[in-house]
């Protein structure tokens, strides 16, 4: 009986330190990355852009259900992710083979952010810049984030860009 006390006891203890240091940890998480490609301009737009495909290219989603339309693109989409998460994405910037960046107005897990893609290029290269500006208010998520996913859907796009090469 002894040691489930104390088990439980220490169970407690972890979990208050957690909480503790989700309370100081920071809020906001800036990250910005450019890389160089061997695709067309064209190709890395449709696939960033054509938010319908997600569910095809990203093993993070189940599906995508397009909310509102403006100038022919999705404006808003309803994401379903494979961990059971359900955002609501905005578009907020839209310049064809330029820019595109979008805002994640609602989430299932109390995530807001906005993700912008910097295009460059031409018909055999380009170069893609991507800022993600996050922010995570659940201090026990802020841990997992802190440790774990900074940076994660930068760097999925960047892989799935660069399997767009082979």
């Amino acid at each position: 009986m002894r040691y489930v006390i104390s088990i439980i006891i220490l169970i407690c203890i972890a979990y208050l330190a957690v909480l503790f240091l989700g309370i100081v940890l920071p809020s906001d998480f800036d990250k910005t990355e450019r890389r160089s490609f061997t695709i067309p301009i064209d190709t890395a737009w449709k696939y960033v852009t054509q938010v319908e495909n997600y569910p095809q290219n990203r093993e993070a989603y189940d599906a995508v259900r397009e909310i509102s339309q403006k100038d022919g693109h999705p404006f808003q989409w309803q994401a379903f992710m494979t961990d059971g998460e359900i955002a609501v994405y905005q578009v907020i910037g839209f310049i064809k083979n330029k820019h595109f960046s979008y805002q994640l107005l609602k989430s299932s897990n109390d995530m807001t952010g906005n993700w912008n893609f910097y295009f460059s290029g031409d018909s055999l290269q380009c170069t893609i810049e991507i800022t993600e500006q996050s922010r995570v208010e659940n201090p026990i998520e802020k841990v997992l984030w802190h440790f774990f996913y900074q940076g994660e859907r930068i760097d999925r796009e960047f892989e799935l860009l660069e399997g767009l090469e082979e």
